[in-house]
């Protein structure tokens, strides 16, 4: 049958029927029951199908029960069904330790009743007159399925074969242990992939009940429930709205143990957890609750053994909430909250507010007067506030090792406000806003005076601290004075140590002809002409004075001179101070610290930037001496001429 029309077989007198025709009828009947299925239901398992062992053989099987798998097709077992062991055993050979595998159970159709002998009819294959719709059990993680997630329309063509277009239908995953060759436990849900036994369901908007009640019960149990006997439960993924009355004849539970759980019945609402007394929280997350919310002034009473009052009816002590408009300082009548006679000392508080006041004026507000921790936010890790008994003052962590200790997490980058542990923002725009003043006491500060101390771990990297003459000195463990410059070429890839060559402020490995000769630095003190945070990737850090560890190839010694090797590939050879010649001087990086054998390339400490007054006493010198012998060779020369 095609998915555009819907015939069936017409019968009348002396009509001459093929087998074809029978086969027609019998294709209608058998759709038709089929599309009824995935069109009213879903697919899944009707009844029974559970995976259990035989506690009399231990022998592991699946019970008798149906299902339907998404082509609508109908799946039976009539009979409990043994688990195939050497199957499982062959499939998980490999396996070294307990194993789990999926049990799925398929439809799987036999042709079977071939006539009896001479009753053949000649020369056609596959006689037999009937097909018996069976079963298959699936022993795979992931059997070759159909598209599960995407249930079929029932307008759609249903495939019949089961080779071409399965279905199966999952029902659990078993533990199989390689040593024993056995199974030792089932669960129906699979956590590594979520995989559940997937029950029938129904196509339904509405559903009718005649005699003005819906009963859902567990066909395994008899009806009505006996005492103590739970039934089922009902899961909504949604809301469920109810127009008239939710009537529970017994108790009714919000929760599920082991988690705490309400319990109401008919005049007592019970927090419980496995079945102990717990605390019940009213408005945990803020909001109202109202008592006698319908009486023209709502009202709280807790009786004589400490009186509670709202609204009140008349406490008059401990506790005490008459009204509730916003807190004043000078009306005695405002607020939620007062503790203290108005015409003294009193706090007043509502909403959000907390005021302190004497006989309607402004008075101190005490807190933690005595001394002791005053925390807030205490349940709330990292998002403490907490004064200590010492005065130290904590903001992100309960135990402050200084008189103002800040704490956070953060993993940003560093172009906002938001992106650092703490901000001191003065907002004025005017040319005189100041915004952070660090003072010692001493007007010469000496240099154990630390106005920072800047912190890697446990370890100090780095301080600003006094010189002793009226100034401060700013110390760290980088060693050299640099500045952001852009590469030449973007993508050109330049590391820390290399010898670049400058053209009009840009960078590049090719030194050949370069306005100036520097190098690449990994560890600047000092770091200038900072870029925008998106524009970074396209500089490099470049040094300008200092010590720098450079790229050498071949033997340098202390005191030597860097040039860059010609090969434009970021790396410096080594000249003595002997051999500078005019030629170099203008290609001098720096002047190593150092010494090394080495042939290969190695980093080598330089300091770069300062005055080389060996090299340009050297070339004075040669220039002095090369301007000495063109003297010598001109008198010569003259005198050839005047004498012959």
């Amino acid at each position: 049958m095609t998915v555009d029309d819907i015939k069936r077989l017409h019968y009348y007198e002396r009509q001459f029927l093929r087998p074809r025709d029978f086969q027609d009828e019998q294709a209608y009947h058998l759709e038709m029951r089929r599309r009824h299925l995935i069109a009213h239901h879903t697919w899944g398992i009707v009844e029974g199908l559970e995976i259990e062992q035989n506690p009399t053989t231990e022998i592991w099987l699946v019970r008798p029960g149906m299902a339907v798998d998404g082509f609508g097709r109908e799946i039976l077992l009539f009979a409990p069904e043994p688990l195939d062991t050497e199957a499982i055993a062959a499939l998980l050979e490999e396996a070294t330790g307990p194993t789990k595998l999926k049990i799925w159970l398929a439809y799987h159709p036999e042709k079977t009743n071939r006539p009896a002998p001479g009753y053949e009819v000649c020369g056609q294959p596959e006689q037999f007159t009937h097909i018996l719709e069976t079963f298959r059990l699936i022993y795979r993680d992931k059997p070759l399925t159909h598209d599960q997630s995407k249930p079929l329309p029932p307008h759609n063509e249903l495939v019949d074969n089961p080779d071409s277009a399965a279905w199966p239908v999952y029902l659990g995953t078993i533990t199989w242990k390689p040593t024993t060759q056995k199974i030792t436990h089932v669960e129906y849900e699979d956590l590594r992939d979520l995989q559940r036994r997937i029950y029938i369901g129904v196509h339904a908007e509405e559903i009718l009940a005649p005699h003005h009640k819906l009963l859902l019960r567990d066909p395994g149990k008899p009806s009505p429930l006996p005492e103590g006997e739970r039934g089922v439960s009902v899961k909504v993924e949604g809301a469920l709205e109810i127009d008239r009355l939710l009537q529970v004849n017994q108790n009714l539970r919000i929760g599920v143990e082991p988690t705490p759980t309400l319990l109401l019945d008919n005049n007592q609402i019970s927090a419980r957890k496995e079945g102990e007394k717990f605390p019940l929280h009213l408005q945990a997350n803020g909001g109202g609750v109202h008592v006698h919310a319908n009486q023209p002034h709502e009202r709280v009473v807790i009786t004589d053994s400490g009186n509670v009052g709202i609204g009140t009816a008349t406490p008059n002590t401990k506790l005490h909430i008459d009204g509730g408009v916003d807190a004043d300082l000078e009306k005695k009548d405002s607020g939620f909250l007062v503790i203290g006679a108005t015409e003294g000392h009193n706090l007043v508080m509502d909403a959000n507010e907390i005021i302190a006041r004497n006989g309607g004026k402004i008075s101190p507000l005490y807190m933690q007067a005595l001394g002791g921790d005053l925390s807030v936010h205490s349940q709330q890790n990292g998002k403490e506030f907490v004064i200590k008994d010492s005065g130290k003052v904590g903001i992100g962590l309960a135990s402050p090792n200084a008189r103002l200790h800040v704490q956070d997490q953060l993993d940003e980058t560093a172009d906002s406000l938001s992106a650092h542990v703490a901000a001191i923002e003065n907002t004025s725009t005017s040319d005189s806003a100041d915004v952070l003043a660090l003072k010692v006491g001493r007007s010469k500060p000496e240099d154990g005076c630390n106005f920072i101390t800047f912190f890697g771990g446990d370890e100090v990297v780095g301080e600003i601290q006094g010189d002793g003459n009226g100034g401060i000195t700013c110390s760290g463990k980088s060693a050299d004075y640099a500045e952001y410059l852009p590469r030449l070429h973007e993508d050109e890839t330049i590391q820390s140590g290399d010898i670049i060559g400058v053209f009009d402020g840009k960078v590049t490995k090719h030194t050949e002809g370069a306005h100036h000769v520097m190098v690449i630095t990994s560890w600047p003190i000092v770091l200038g002409n900072m870029p925008n945070e998106k524009d970074k990737h396209l500089y490099e850090k470049v040094a300008f004075i200092g010590q720098v560890p450079i790229q050498v190839r071949g033997p340098v010694q202390a005191g030597d001179y860097l040039i860059p090797s010609g090969r434009h590939d970021g790396s410096g050879i080594a000249i003595s101070p002997q051999k500078i010649t005019p030629a170099h001087y203008a290609q001098i990086v720096g002047r190593a610290w150092e010494a090394s054998d080495q042939e290969d390339i190695k980093k080598i400490n330089t300091v770069v930037g300062l005055p080389l007054h060996d090299a340009a006493a050297g070339i004075m010198a040669t220039l002095f001496a090369q301007q000495e012998e063109i003297k010598t060779l001109r008198s010569e020369i003259k005198n050839l001429i005047e004498h012959g």
